[in-house]
């Protein structure tokens, strides 16, 4: 009996906090949304406050206070960069793209215009995060936490075990040391694991003192099809479904900061 009260103390020590990405992106990830966060099951999404439904997201996020809406900034189209092209460009050609003092001087200014857009729509400064995790790309890490910080974010998308970014050859994995030092620096908390839903069918086990899970959850599948739709769909289930069976165990949900 009383190493089943050890294990669950332990337990009870242990964070992890689920977010839904791509709010304001699609009236389907909207939904799924607006779902999780009324049967209780979500509390963060993360905004994209370009995107042609962000207007419905912010309706949704004022009909559920208890839902904490963080920032989801997009600097893909400034990238020319999209998942297939993601996928398919070598470190060569695109850390020179990336390593373009004026990109990344266009990176940095639309930051801080998604931000102050961000602010406008009544938000306050909770969490950040980008789409693709593009963030993560070494030329842009440093500025992008130091924007972050001045406007008193709270919490950064970082895993100190996984580089979130998985181009083959951009060796991020051996600067996640140098990166976790900014952010200590910086006093913004980050998560110890980062869990993609969609790779997982049942919840996994939490071996960390702090995991953020991402899902991207739609009400139903995409009439257009894609690859994404059905995942998308499934998220959800997994988001009404994962948080209760976490705090069930023990887990404790939110960030420091």
């Amino acid at each position: 009996m009383t190493e089943n009260v050890g294990v669950y103390r332990i337990l009870e020590m242990k964070k992890f906090m689920i977010v839904a990405d791509d709010f304001g992106l699609s009236l389907n990830i909207n939904r799924g949304i607006e779902i999780g966060a009324e049967a209780g099951a979500l509390s963060f999404a993360s905004l994209m406050v370009d995107e042609e439904f962000a207007t419905d997201a912010v309706r949704i996020a004022e009909n559920n206070p208890g839902l904490t809406v963080g920032l989801h900034v997009c600097v893909s189209k400034l990238l020319k960069i999209d998942e297939d092209v993601w996928r398919g460009v070598r470190r060569k050609d695109l850390m020179e793209l990336v390593s373009s003092k004026s990109l990344i001087e266009a990176v940095s200014n639309d930051c801080q215009r998604q931000i102050a857009k961000f602010f406008d729509l009544g938000f306050s400064p909770t969490f950040i995060n980008t789409h693709f995790n593009h963030h993560i790309l070494p030329p842009f890490f440093d500025n992008f936490a130091e924007i972050s910080a001045a406007h008193d974010f709270k919490y950064i998308r970082f895993s100190t075990k996984t580089p979130l970014l998985t181009h083959p050859d951009i060796p991020i994995e051996e600067k996640l040391p140098c990166m976790e030092k900014v952010l200590k620096k910086k006093g913004i908390a980050y998560s110890d694991e980062y869990i993609a839903a969609s790779y997982h069918f049942f919840p996994p086990e939490l071996k960390d003192e702090f995991t953020e899970i991402m899902v991207h959850p739609a009400d139903s599948p995409d009439p257009k099809g894609g690859a994404n739709s059905m995942i998308y769909y499934l998220d959800l289930i997994k988001l009404l479904s994962w948080g209760d069976y976490y705090r069930y165990m023990g887990y404790e949900e939110g960030y420091d900061g």
